[in-house]
C-alpha cells in the first residue's frame, strides 16, 4: 500500500507543471476549433483519431481529449448527446493504439454513462493498476456501482 500511494504522490507532482504543446495537442485543438464543420460525430471521432496517429500520443494529449469530450458533465455528457457508442468506439480505439491508462479510464467511464456497468469496473480495475492515480479522476464515479455490484 506504502508504494501505491508513493506512486500516486509523485506522479500527482509531476502532474502540477504543465509540458509544452505536443504536436499532437496542436492538432487535436486544430480539430475541435472545426468541430462545427463536421457532419456527424463519427466524422469528428475519425479527425480526432487522425490528429493522433501521427506520432506518440502523451498523458497530457489523453487528458487533452478527456477535457473536451467529456465537458463540465463526465462522460454523462456523451449519453446526453446522443453519441455514445462514437465515444466508445473512439476511446476503445485509442486504448488499443495507445495501450494509455488514461485512455481506458475515460473508456470505462464512458461505458459506465452507457449502462454497461460490469465492463466499466473491468475497464476501471485496469486502468487503476497501471495508474493508482486515475482514482483522483474517476473514483467517486465507482463507489455506488461498486456498492451495486456487490
Amino acid at each position: 500500500m506504502a508504494k501505491v500511494l508513493s506512486t500516486l504522490f509523485s506522479r500527482l507532482r509531476t502532474g502540477l507543471t504543465r509540458p509544452a504543446a505536443t504536436p499532437s495537442a496542436l492538432r487535436i485543438s486544430k480539430v475541435w476549433e472545426q468541430r462545427r464543420q463536421f457532419s456527424a460525430a463519427k466524422e469528428l471521432f475519425c479527425a480526432l483519431l487522425e490528429a493522433t496517429s501521427s506520432d506518440a500520443v502523451c498523458d497530457a494529449d489523453i487528458a487533452q481529449l478527456g477535457r473536451l469530450l467529456r465537458g463540465g458533465f463526465g462522460s454523462e455528457y456523451a449519453a446526453m448527446g446522443g453519441h455514445i457508442d462514437e465515444h466508445i468506439r473512439f476511446w476503445r480505439t485509442l486504448v488499443e493504439r495507445t495501450h494509455s491508462a488514461a485512455a481506458r479510464g475515460f473508456l470505462a467511464d464512458t461505458l459506465l454513462s452507457a449502462g454497461k456497468t460490469r465492463e466499466a469496473i473491468s475497464e476501471f480495475t485496469a486502468a487503476f493498476a497501471s495508474a493508482p492515480e486515475l482514482v483522483v479522476e474517476f473514483g467517486d464515479e465507482l463507489r455506488a456501482q461498486a456498492e451495486t455490484l456487490g
